[in-house]
C-alpha cells in the first residue's frame, strides 16, 4: 500500500481523480483475472495486482513520452517486486502479472488520450481492460480447464 501512496501522489494529479480510480479498478480486475488464470483454485486477497497496474500505467505513460521507464525508479520497482513475487511463497504472481498487463494497456490508452486531448480514449481504454478481464475470467471458469496450472 505504501507503493500506492508513493506512485499515486505522482500519477493521480496528472490523470485526475476519476481517471486514476478507473485505472485502479481496471487493473484490479485484470489482476484478479491473472490470478485466476495462473492459480484457479487459490484463495487470494489484496490489492497488489491493482498496484502493479498503477506501476504498469506509469511505465506506459513514460514510454509514450520518450522516457525509458527502466532507467527510472518505477522500472526498478517493478523488477524488484516481480522478483520478490517469484521468490516469496504464497504470492499471487498471476495477480501481479495480470494487473501489470492491464495497467500497461490502460496506461497506453491514457497516454494517447493526453497526447490527442481526447479524454474519452483514456476512459475507453480502462473500460476495455475491465471488460476483457471480466469476460476472460468468466470464460476461464466456464471452460473448466483450470487456467495455466502454474
Amino acid at each position: 500500500m505504501f507503493l500506492l501512496f508513493l506512485i499515486g501522489r505522482e500519477l493521480e494529479p496528472q490523470l485526475g481523480s476519476g481517471r486514476f480510480a478507473a485505472l485502479y479498478g481496471a487493473a484490479l480486475l485484470a489482476g484478479a483475472a491473472g490470478a485466476l488464470l495462473f492459480e484457479p483454485n487459490a484463495v487470494t486477497v489484496g490489492a497488489s495486482g491493482a498496484i502493479f497496474g498503477i506501476m504498469g500505467a506509469a511505465v506506459a505513460i513514460l514510454w509514450r513520452r520518450g522516457v525509458n521507464p527502466f532507467q527510472t525508479d518505477i522500472g526498478m520497482l517493478i523488477v524488484f517486486n516481480l522478483v520478490l513475487g517469484f521468490v516469496i511463497p504464497n504470492v499471487s504472481i498471476g495477480g501481479h502479472l495480470g494487473g501489470l498487463a492491464g495497467g500497461v494497456f490502460a496506461g497506453l490508452g491514457i497516454a494517447v488520450a493526453q497526447e490527442r486531448r481526447a479524454a474519452w480514449i483514456g476512459w475507453l481504454s480502462c473500460l476495455v481492460v475491465a471488460v476483457v478481464s471480466v469476460v476472460g475470467a468468466e470464460l476461464l471458469v466456464r471452460s473448466g480447464t483450470g487456467g495455466l496450472g502454474v
